[in-house]
């Protein structure tokens, strides 16, 4: 399931500030090229002359998780919220950290302390709600993406991992309408036409799920457990 990152670049009104403002600029272009190794080295230099701008070690924490490096990756995310806890980012940051180590429940402390912060972040209910989803705690999940769905009606991720949620739930003709959004919002993306031809044939609905099914394999997607291949052969 995906997952989204922030890192924010303050600019600096003061003279006294432009050192922090370049370094700020050069990080983020090294990150947006994914030279992260490069951002590191950079940002280790910028600590060491200005050891308490958040959003350097936040910015750091980012390169490091993307180098899969995630204690030390944490380590900066703390620092970040040392010197600015009222920014969300590193806390949120912090639990995608400990939902790649599997380690839900410290990712759910995280996420909810963005969202006290945040509230009006969808990517922050969706990993919210993936994290519940992990746990196999459904009932929450579906709590969440129902919040995201609330603040973007269009989110692809919020509606299919809804529907995800609904099927496990065995409530399978309730995450029709979700998967159907899905192939609206982005007819391209084979998984929701796979799912929804999963949907239809499990609830037995008339409609021709070998044609959503077909569309799916059509589109790229490629089944784990593929139950509707011999059905529609």
């Amino acid at each position: 399931m995906r997952k989204y990152f922030v890192f924010s670049i303050l600019f600096l009104l003061f003279s006294c500030k432009k050192s922090e403002e370049k370094y700020l600029t050069e990080a983020k272009n090294l990150m947006d090229q994914e030279k992260y190794e490069e951002a590191i080295t950079l940002l280790n230099s910028a600590v060491d002359d200005h050891d308490n701008v958040s959003d350097f070690y936040n910015i750091r924490g980012v390169a490091f998780y993307q180098l899969k490096k995630y204690n030390e990756a944490i380590s900066d995310f703390e620092l970040s919220i040392q010197f600015d806890s009222s920014n969300y980012r590193p806390n949120y940051n912090m639990g995608n950290c400990f939902f790649e180590m599997q380690k839900y429940q410290n990712a759910l402390i995280h996420y909810k302390k963005a969202i006290d912060l945040e509230p009006y972040s969808k990517d922050l209910y969706i990993n919210l709600g993936n994290t519940y989803y992990e746990l196999n705690d459904f009932t929450n999940a579906i709590s969440n993406y129902k919040l995201a769905i609330q603040l973007d009606q269009s989110s692809y991720l919020a509606n299919f991992n809804m529907a995800r949620s609904l099927i496990e739930m065995d409530s399978v003709n309730q995450s029709i309408p979700f998967l159907q959004k899905c192939t609206q919002i982005d007819p391209k993306k084979g998984d929701a036409f796979y799912f929804l031809a999963l949907t239809h044939y499990i609830a037995g609905e008339p409609d021709d799920y070998c044609t959503l099914y077909k569309t799916s394999i059509n589109l790229g997607f490629k089944p784990g457990s593929d139950i509707l291949k011999n059905a529609c052969q």
